[in-house]
Parts: C-alpha cells; structure tokens; sequence
C-alpha cells in the first residue's frame, strides 16, 4: 500500500519506553515534542528517586481483580520498585504477566496492594475490607488497597510516569508531605 511501517518491540522498562518514543518521534518528524514527552518521563523517575531512594521497601503486590499479576520484566514492576515497593509477585518466579490465585496473594502477605481501576473499582475494595478473610492479608487490614487509573500503570505509554507518582506518593506518603 505504500505506507511507510513503524514497528517496535515490546516496552518491558522505562528506558524501553524512552528509546520508543525518541525512535517514533525521529519517524513523524516530531523530534522536539518525543524530547518534551521523554523529558517530562525522566522528571518523573528522578523526583521518585529523590523522594522514596531511601525508603523502607513495602511489600506490594499488583492485583488485577480478573486474576492476574505482573512479574519482573515489566513496566508495573518497575513502577512498584521505582516507587519505594518491593513487588511480592517476584517470589512467584513470574517474568511477565501471569496469574494469580487467592491463595498465592494470602501466601504472599502483601503490605500493600496496587489494583488497576477500569471503572469505579471503589466499591470492590471497600467490600474487601470489610470481609473478615480477606482482612488476613496485612494491606487489607491496614487499608493499603488502592486503585490506580488503569491507563497509568496497566500501558505501555508516557502515562505510565504518573502511574510511578502516584503509587510512590500511595506507599510514601511520607515522602510527600508538605
């Protein structure tokens, strides 16, 4: 057909990311805004470095509640790390997405669970917490169930940057203060 073809590989980091959008930006002709995007990425990785660097690990644990998880190699996984957590899901052995059963997510003890929410996934978490079993799972009893726009950490894309700030600012809210 005659129209030219941009094919990129998949996006497993932010430094994946970066390079695909300055690569997709040389492509369109639009070098200077890709920069801007890239530049606003990299704002947002060193204010979460600066912020939670130092921070006590919590121990997280990515819940999509049709079942599924992220494992290393993944751009959840490198928000939960970059964002002062520890992802849980790693002691799986997953690489990718993979998933996960109620038992495994009791097994794992998260301190803090980070669910994509599609739609208004509110009232889903309320009712987790007040379910007497669930409130075995240390984030559930600590009220550290916090639903995340899907969109920022669930793609491959520049919203994934404000995915990372608000999960660094859910886990550390410390941090944050003032």
């Amino acid at each position: 057909a005659g129209v030219p073809l941009l094919r990129q590989s998949q996006i497993a980091s932010f430094a994946d990311m970066t390079a695909g959008i300055r690569v997709l930006g040389a492509a369109v002709g639009a070098d200077e805004r890709a920069e801007a995007l890239v530049r606003d990425i990299e704002i947002a990785l060193a204010e979460a470095d600066r912020r939670v660097g130092r921070a006590r690990r919590v121990r997280v644990l990515y819940f999509d509640p049709r079942g599924y998880t992220m494992g290393a190699g993944t751009i959840v996984d490198e928000i939960l790390s970059r964002a002062g957590g520890r992802n849980v899901a790693l002691a799986l052995g997953l690489r990718g997405p993979g998933e996960i059963g109620v038992e495994a997510l009791f097994a794992l003890e998260p301190e803090a669970i980070v669910m994509p929410r599609y739609d208004d996934v509110m009232p889903a978490l309320a009712a987790l917490s007040r379910n007497e079993i669930w409130n075995r799972v240390p984030a559930v009893a600590a009220g550290r169930l916090y639903g995340v726009p899907a969109a920022w950490v669930n793609t491959e894309s520049f919203h994934a940057a404000r995915g990372l700030s608000r999960v660094a600012r859910l886990l550390h809210p410390e941090a944050f203060a003032g």
